[in-house]
């Protein structure tokens, strides 16, 4: 009988979850995430001793200090299917209405000047409101269809403030390993009134996200918890 890779895969993946699920009480030690599988393998004899419970996995790079004592997570709902209405709404709660909060508040923040210094060494422009778009590793959750949408509230929300401040926001949009939407964003009018920059994948997520006031992301669990960690308040768009 010939066995495709797809079918030794599948083999490999029953029969590892065997060995974890079956046969666990033989390991020396086991790593656990979290109370639930922590009583699944107590339930499959492993003892205390033998368990060791972390919570999920993270990279060194966003474990440093919060600049935000809250963070909080919204998420849209199919009650309202008007992306612009929900977005500009995040703007406003987060953004406070307006760039002019946002300056004000650098005064009474000094952390805030850590936040220019990181934004100049990322080319990003200091003291406005930005907001971090991503989609994961590989670049999921309609992440074209959410940056563009995004963008054009942003540019109509400057516009509205001030046609002739220059900058009032800006967004950068984390495309991932999604080469065709990091080329159509690339490509984009964005309009004026916001500052769009456009990448692919990279290495120092922690320092965006430092470096942004809000995201706009699907729910993946993990970056979810690095925003959490950062005090990055949260939209969550999509769900896979």
């Amino acid at each position: 009988m010939e066995l495709d890779i797809l079918d030794i895969l599948f083999f490999l993946f029953v029969h590892l979850v065997y060995v974890v699920f079956m046969d666990i009480g033989r390991v020396d030690k086991c790593f656990v995430p979290s109370d639930v599988l922590r009583d699944c393998a107590m339930a499959r004899k492993v003892t205390p001793s033998q368990i060791t419970q972390y919570g999920l996995p993270i990279r060194r790079g966003f474990w440093g200090e919060s600049t935000s004592e809250t963070t909080t997570i919204s998420e849209t709902t199919s009650e309202d299917n008007n992306p612009n209405k929900n977005l500009l709404g995040m703007v406003k709660n987060v953004f406070g209405g307006g760039p002019t909060s946002t300056e004000s508040s650098n005064n009474d923040n000094p952390s805030m000047l850590d936040v220019d210094t990181l934004r100049t060494t990322l080319g990003l422009k200091e003291s406005i409101p930005t907001v971090l778009v991503v989609g994961g590793g590989d670049g999921m959750g309609g992440i074209t269809q959410v940056a563009t949408a995004l963008g054009k509230t942003l540019s109509s929300e400057a516009t509205s403030i001030n046609s002739n401040a220059g900058d009032l926001y800006q967004m950068v949009v984390v495309c991932g390993n999604n080469q065709a939407a990091q080329t159509e964003l690339s490509n984009y009018e964005w309009g004026t009134g916001v500052n769009v920059q456009v990448k692919g994948f990279v290495n120092n997520m922690d320092e965006w996200m430092r470096a942004s006031d809000a995201l706009v992301t699907k729910a993946g669990p993990g970056t979810i918890a690095e925003a959490s960690i950062c005090g990055l308040p949260c939209m969550l768009s999509s769900f896979l």
